[in-house]
């Protein structure tokens, strides 16, 4: 019986979705309002059902990230690794379940260890399946140049490849031809246990960071083109010398390109400065001091990029006689 306009307005603003006058009556306005309430209950139905699908669908999708979240941590080097007397310990903060970011120590034989850094270019699943793909390939077998046809496991090693022809190996596998392709960063390093020597290449990583026992925080390397984006490319291996009490960080980009509220980044000297600072701190402390100062700098917030570090510490004088866990 309200027919009036500021009627209507009043119905619909105390939560009505129609509003009907009866004067004057119309039978086929009343049929066809009707019609289109009965359409929009349907329609929320089916809104309704989509959404309990989409929320089924997303708990798979979560369950299936976190199965391969857990095989990819799997794949890292356990903590405390040993070879000779360098101790490997890492840091691995991935910034959605998955990471582009990998790393390993790979024993090559009793004397020498090998050991790798690689940030994949992206974030998320993508980059993750390239990371993992580059952890099956970067094998005992590849690393120290077994023959092609070798079996896996082999021991038909040649002890001849030298560091930079893996990553020129790499290079030459993973070259950006098309759009789905993707190139990333590495170090890659070989510790010799017997001469304490370190040959490092870096292919657009940024560069380790070496705290000598007595000398201040420095990088180490000469620099390159990262992997997979230009053919031809070449690279070097720089030499270094470590002594008991020396420490080799090498991590990704996610570290010092972290911001905070302000976009500022953390950075390199930040960085340098803290590696500095806790010199005299066990390995561990340092690595778990430096993620909690990198969550304090973004406020917490989750991470743009992942986040990893692999830690070389020497230990002591006597090195041991093989490489071992």
């Amino acid at each position: 019986g309200y027919t009036s306009d500021e009627d209507l307005v009043k119905g619909m603003a105390a939560g009505a979705d129609d509003f009907v006058r009866k004067t004057p009556f119309s039978p086929d306005e009343l049929h066809a309002r009707v019609r289109a309430g009965e359409r929009i209950l349907a329609l929320e139905g089916e809104l309704a059902r989509r959404n309990v699908e989409l929320e089924s669908a997303i708990g798979v999708l979560h369950d299936d990230l976190e199965a391969a979240a857990s095989v990819q941590k799997s794949l890292l080097p356990a903590d405390a690794k040993i070879a000779g007397n360098v101790q490997f310990s890492s840091m691995f903060c991935p910034s959605t379940h998955v990471s582009g970011d990998i790393f390993n120590v790979v024993p090559l034989d009793d004397r020498t260890c090998a050991f790798y850094v690689v940030d994949v270019a992206g974030h998320g699943v993508p980059a993750s399946l390239t990371a993992v793909s580059l952890s099956n390939i970067l094998t005992r077998e590849f690393l120290a140049g077994a023959a092609e046809n070798a079996p896996a496991n082999s021991a038909a090693i040649d002890s001849g490849r030298s560091v930079p022809e893996v990553v020129t190996s790499l290079n030459e596998r993973f070259q950006a031809d098309h759009e789905s392709a993707r190139y990333f960063t590495m170090v890659y390093g070989v510790l010799d246990c017997e001469t304490s020597t370190i040959k490092l290449c870096e292919a657009g990583h940024p560069l380790p960071i070496l705290i000598p026992i007595d000398g201040p925080a420095r990088t180490v390397g000469s620099g390159g083109f990262p992997v997979g984006l230009l053919p031809g490319s070449t690279y070097e291996a720089d030499e270094i010398s470590v002594r008991p009490g020396d420490r080799l960080y090498l991590y990704s980009d996610g570290i010092t390109e972290c911001t905070n509220g302000d976009g500022e980044q953390f950075g390199d000297e930040r960085l340098l400065s803290y590696l500095e600072e806790t010199r005299d701190l066990p390995i561990r402390a340092v690595l778990e001091g430096l993620e909690r100062s990198i969550s304090r700098w973004n406020g917490g917030d989750d991470l743009d990029d992942d986040v990893s570090m692999l830690a070389l510490d020497v230990l002591g004088d006597e090195p041991a006689e093989t490489v071992r866990d």
